[in-house]
C-alpha cells in the first residue's frame, strides 16, 4: 500500500507503513499524472499495479476536488486498468 505524500508529512508513522513510488515508468504512469496519483490518499497495490484508491476527505467540495484532480489523473493514465476507487466523506 502506499499512502499520499501529504498524508505522510501529517502523520510520520504513515510512512513506516507505505510503499513508496519512487519511479513512475515502474507503474507504468506518464511522469505528469505520477506526482498527482502519488498524491491520493491510499493506493492500494499488487506488485506494480494499483488495484485500488481511497480518497478521504471533509466534505462534499473537498470530495469533488479530489475527484476531479486525483482520479481524473490515474484514469487518464492507466485507462485499461480495472481500478476500483472510493471516497470516505466524514460527517
Amino acid at each position: 500500500m502506499h499512502i499520499g505524500e501529504t498524508e505522510q508529512k501529517k502523520v510520520a508513522k504513515f510512512g513506516e507503513f507505505s510503499i513508496p513510488m519512487l519511479d513512475n515508468v515502474r507503474y507504468g504512469i506518464p511522469k505528469n499524472a505520477f506526482k498527482r496519483i502519488k498524491e491520493i490518499d491510499l493506493l492500494y497495490l499488487k506488485g506494480d499495479v494499483i488495484c485500488a484508491a481511497f480518497e478521504v476527505t471533509t466534505s462534499v467540495s473537498t470530495a469533488g476536488a479530489a475527484i476531479n484532480d486525483r482520479y481524473r489523473n490515474l484514469f487518464a493514465a492507466l485507462p485499461n486498468f480495472n481500478i476500483r476507487c472510493f471516497v470516505v466523506i466524514r460527517d
